[in-house]
C-alpha cells in the first residue's frame, strides 16, 4: 500500500540571490529537495502560537521604512489610540497605549535623533512571568534607532525581573 501523503499548500517566494543561493547549496549538499527544506526549517523554527514565537520571528523583519510609511503607520496609531497619549518628557517620545492587547507604541518627535522611528511593545505575561515582544523601525540614522531600541530592551529586563520579584 502507497505512503500516504501530507496536504500540502502552495508557496511562491522571491529571495534575495545570496539566500537562494545559500537553500540551493545546502539542499546539494543534504541531498534534499529544497521544498522538504524549507518545510523542515518552518516546522522547527516557526511558532505562531506564542508571543516567544512570534518575538522570535519579529526579529528577522526589516526595520528601515521610509519617511512616508512612519507618517502614515503614525496617523493609524493616533487616529486609533490618540486619547491615550503620552508625552515622554525630555525624551521626545509620544507613547499610544491599547491595554486591551497590552501594546504600547512609540514615537520619536522631531527633536529627537532617531526621528522618524517607532517601536512598538506587547505585554504577555503567562504562568508568572512576563514576556516582551518588541519591534522597530526606523527612516533615520540606524545607530540612533538602536539605541533607542536597546533602551527599551533594557526596560524590558527590568520590567520582567520586576515581575519575577513580586511573584516570589
Amino acid at each position: 500500500m502507497p505512503k500516504k501523503r501530507a496536504p500540502e499548500g502552495a508557496l511562491f517566494v522571491r529571495l534575495p540571490a545570496l539566500a537562494v543561493e545559500k537553500l540551493d547549496r545546502a539542499a546539494e549538499a543534504l541531498g534534499m529537495r529544497k521544498k522538504d527544506l524549507v518545510a523542515g526549517l518552518v516546522t522547527r523554527y516557526v511558532d505562531p502560537d506564542s508571543q516567544r514565537g512570534l518575538s522570535a520571528l519579529g526579529a528577522l523583519s526589516t526595520p528601515k521604512v521610509t519617511v512616508e510609511q512612519y507618517v502614515a503607520y503614525a496617523k493609524q496609531v493616533q487616529d486609533s489610540l490618540g486619547e491615550t497619549a503620552e508625552i515622554l518628557q525630555g525624551m521626545n517620545l509620544v507613547a499610544f497605549s491599547d491595554m486591551r492587547t497590552r501594546t504600547f507604541y512609540i514615537f520619536t518627535t522631531k527633536d529627537h535623533p532617531a526621528h522618524p522611528a517607532w517601536i512598538t511593545r506587547q505585554m504577555d505575561e503567562e504562568g508568572g512571568q512576563v514576556h516582551v515582544r518588541q519591534i522597530g523601525y526606523f527612516a533615520g540614522s540606524e545607530a540612533e534607532f538602536a539605541k533607542l531600541f536597546r533602551y527599551y530592551q533594557e526596560r524590558n529586563v527590568q520590567l520582567q525581573e520586576e515581575v519575577e520579584r513580586r511573584n516570589q
